[in-house]
This record gives C-alpha cells, structure tokens and sequence, in this order.
C-alpha cells in the first residue's frame, strides 16, 4: 500500500518537480548534515546526473561542518563494483574502514586516508586522487555545435561554424513502460547514435584535434523553437 502510494505521488508520468520531492530536497536542508558523506556517483547514470552530486557536493563544502568525500566512476546507477577491484583493493578497503569508522566507532583515520576526491581514469584504467572539486580551476573552453545533414549526427568544434538551424520531430508518444524502453534506447544507446535520425540530435565529439576533460559544470547556450502542432 504505501510502495503505491509512493509511486503515485512521486509522479514519473509527468517528471514535474512536486512536494514530494521537495520533502526529499537534501540542497535545502545541507546545513543540518552532520554525518559523514561519501559521495559515489556513476557518470554513466540514467536518472541521476552529474549535476546533482555537483550541487550536494558545492551545498555541503559551503554549508555544512560534516566531511564529504568524492569518488566518480564511468558505471551506471548501480554498476561501480567492476571499477571497485583494483589490483589491491584500496577502494574496497577505504569502504570496508568508512563503515567501520561510522557504524561501529572503530578509530582507523579513515577520513585521512580516502582522498579528496577518487576519480577512475577510463583511458589507463586507474584510479587518480584530487585535493578538490572541481578538479582544477581552468578557464572555460568554448565549443560549438555543428549540425549533421540529414539526420546524421552532428559534430563539436573550436570554430564558431556559419550560422545554421538543425531541427527534428519526434511524433511518437512514449507514455507506457514499453515506450519508455524503446525511447531510452533509441536516445541512449552510444552504438547506434551515428545512426540518421529525423526523431532527434547527435553531436560526435570525434572531430576534436585534442582531448577535452570535463571538469565541473557545463554551461549549454541553445535557441531553441518548439512546435506542438
């Protein structure tokens, strides 16, 4: 009964922000967190965003006295453990100590030991340590979007590009289950995103001269025109 209660007022049809969520607000309530947080987020998430563990992260560093610590990782909502067994476990260890530390008391420098930030590193397959998020405070890079032709995907660039328009329909209806797995699949899956499509836009980071990390928040200026009819 209450699991269904839940599910009604939670509201996913529509996705609208509502009180339900707001009781749940952790960024309203950051100054009144005295545990310890240890943030583990994947980037590969669908439901949750880096934007979100950026915000809590920012809200605790200005609000709250509790420490906060940082790991990110390429898995998805729930698929960290491939990235947790490094060949000497640390990660493991630090997670086995942090639990010590805070259900049982147990004095082990825990918070000294886990580094700032753990970020794992795809291109080396490693695990890299930060001092601090953001990771550096570099000036913003500008990139520009370059619209594919028809239907192909489109691409990233230093170069501001002659002016242009891009557009799509999507005149399908995804109000079901169902619906919902074929629209996650035709946004989502990487394999298939040079695909044409006239349902939605692409950009292809794979033109770029040289390898951009991001780092923080990203700023998107877009003019957009939307068109129920």
């Amino acid at each position: 009964k209450h699991v269904a209660q839940m599910l009604e007022d939670e509201d996913r049809s529509s996705g609208d922000y509502n009180s339900f969520w707001d009781e749940r607000n952790y960024l309203a309530t950051a100054d009144r967190i005295t545990a310890g947080v240890w943030l583990h987020h994947g980037l590969a998430a669908f439901n949750v965003k880096p934007k979100q563990f950026d915000q809590l992260y920012r809200a605790m560093q200005a609000k709250s006295d509790a420490p906060i610590k940082l790991l990110i990782h390429p898995g998805d909502h729930m698929g960290f453990y491939e990235f947790m067994l490094d060949e000497h476990g640390s990660v493991l260890n630090y997670m086995h100590k942090w639990l010590d530390y805070y259900l049982y008391g147990i004095e082990n420098n825990v918070l000294a030991e886990i580094p700032e930030v753990l970020l794992f590193n795809q291109a080396n397959w490693q695990w890299e340590t930060y001092e601090s998020w953001p990771i550096s405070r570099d000036e913003y890079q500008k990139l520009y979007l370059v619209p594919g032709e028809n239907g192909q995907a489109g691409s990233l660039s230093y170069e501001a590009p002659a002016t242009a328009t891009a557009s799509f329909k999507d005149d399908k209806q995804y109000r079901g289950a169902e619906e919902m797995e074929e629209w996650q699949e035709h946004f989502l899956n990487v394999a298939q995103i040079e695909a044409p499509s006239g349902l939605r836009l692409a950009y292809l980071t794979e033109p770029l001269a040289q390898d951009v990390r991001i780092n923080g928040p990203i700023k998107i200026t877009l003019n957009v025109t939307p068109d129920a009819g």
